[in-house]
């Protein structure tokens, strides 16, 4: 359905004393910068130059009182009109009213200012407040508005199609979103419904992260109670019915995991089963697997190298979201990945690691611009003349669990393992 619209007849007027009109030179410095780290931006020249404005305006506000205001807007593109259910906003029609006054009413987290494709621009007002990455994320894929925002935290950032780039104070960032992230992760997720995926990837890349909360958050693809059995649960709480297939859990998710370091575990169907729980991991993995980023992303990438029947989410407190599976990197931060990259190049074939096992999707014949190794390990023997692509997901354990008496094991470490084999550099 879409908005009701309220028509407001609004005087034109010149610009107030006290709002600043950014100069062509600070233009053109700030699309400088955004060209160097490479932001994606409109084509068209005329939505270019309104997203680079709108840009400028919410890094740099007007101060009052010591005080720099808050603002939001909508960039809308050629053939995009605004659309939501029910009667979530009124737009206020300003027609050729001053944008620069029109500023003052947008606070970028009821009210945004718009701007239509013909020059002339509006006021969204909505009913319930939408500062949340979150619902940013959610309307910019609905409406394919270009949406610009400066947070409570003083943080200019952009929602494009392709993800939310931050000004971090030194440069501009870039983060995939979730919904970016889902056919990554769905290739490892075997046997768990695409709802649970996007639900989980939804709660850690638009809540945990924006929110700071550091965490890790285990989906189990096969039996959880089993699962239990291999982490350290001493401090462990029991979990209430909450699920990541359903989105007004999420702020309870948050507040729960803001109070611990230690690991949430979820089933198949996206259900939680415990919350600060400790992951434990084998030798093998000790010797095998690193990561240094951090003990956080160190004990999650044991944790899947020793249960490939599990893939763990692991969330910085400082906002990068990183996902693995066997012990390797299957999902990044970045607004392109990899294995999108390889495959557009040429077929790809599997081989096994010499030094782990762990079969990984390689290009042979053709080599990457840097080294390749095992994307688990490390290992360089085998990988000379091919571009690495990832670790390939083998569903082992599902043979497995056909024997409900059978129980579950990590896999075993080669036989011929040994400290003196350890000689590759683990991949950061």
């Amino acid at each position: 359905m879409r908005w009701s619209i309220v028509t407001s007849a609004m005087p034109v007027g010149s610009t107030p004393v006290g709002v600043r009109i950014p100069s062509s030179r600070a233009l053109r410095r700030l699309e400088e910068e955004l060209e160097e780290d490479h932001v994606p931006l409109p084509d068209e020249p005329e939505l270019r130059a309104w997203v680079i404005e709108e840009l400028h305006a919410v890094r740099r506000p007007p101060v009052h009182e010591r005080r720099r205001a808050f603002y939001g807007s909508f960039v809308m593109p050629p053939g995009r009109s605004l659309l939501v259910g029910g009667d979530l906003s009124d737009v206020v029609e300003l027609g050729d009213y001053d944008i620069a006054l029109g500023r003052r009413f947008a606070d970028g987290r009821s009210t945004f200012l718009v701007r239509h494709p013909d020059g002339t621009t509006a006021l969204a007002c909505f009913r319930r407040a939408v500062q949340y990455e979150a619902d940013l994320v959610e309307i910019q894929e609905a409406t394919g508005a270009v949406i610009a925002q400066r947070t409570v935290m003083g943080t200019a950032r952009l929602f494009v199609e392709a993800g939310v780039i931050e000004w971090n104070g030194h440069r501009w960032s870039q983060r995939a979103t979730a919904a970016a992230r889902v056919p990554a992760v769905a290739r490892h997720a075997v046997g768990v419904s695409l709802e649970v995926v996007e639900g989980l990837l939804d709660l850690c890349v638009h809540w945990l992260s924006p929110g700071q909360v550091g965490g890790t958050v285990v989906l189990v693809l096969t039996s959880a109670q089993r699962m239990l059995d291999y982490v350290d649960a001493d401090d462990s709480i029991p979990a209430p019915p909450l699920s990541v297939r359903h989105r007004e859990h999420f702020p309870a998710f948050l507040a729960a995991m803001s109070q611990t370091d230690l690991a949430t575990v979820l089933d198949d169907e996206g259900n939680a089963r415990a919350m600060g729980v400790g992951l434990r991991s084998t030798a093998s993995a000790d010797l095998l697997v690193s990561d240094r980023r951090g003990m956080r992303h160190r004990s999650g990438r044991r944790f899947s190298f020793d249960h490939p029947q599990a893939i763990v989410f692991v969330i910085s407190e400082d906002g990068p979201v990183t996902v693995f599976s066997d012990g390797a990197e299957i999902a990044t931060s970045g607004l392109v990945t990899q294995p999108l990259i390889a495959r557009s190049i040429a077929p790809t074939e599997e081989q096994r690691c010499a030094r782990c096992r762990r079969l990984i999707e390689v290009i042979v014949g053709v080599s990457a611009t840097t080294t390749s190794a095992c994307p688990v390990c490390g290992a360089l023997e085998g990988f000379e003349e091919t571009t690495v692509v990832g670790v390939v997901k083998e569903a082992t354990w599902r043979a497995v669990d056909l024997d409900p008496q059978r129980p579950s094991r990590p896999p075993a470490a080669p036989a011929h393992l040994a400290l003196g084999d350890l000689t590759a550099t683990h991949p950061s």
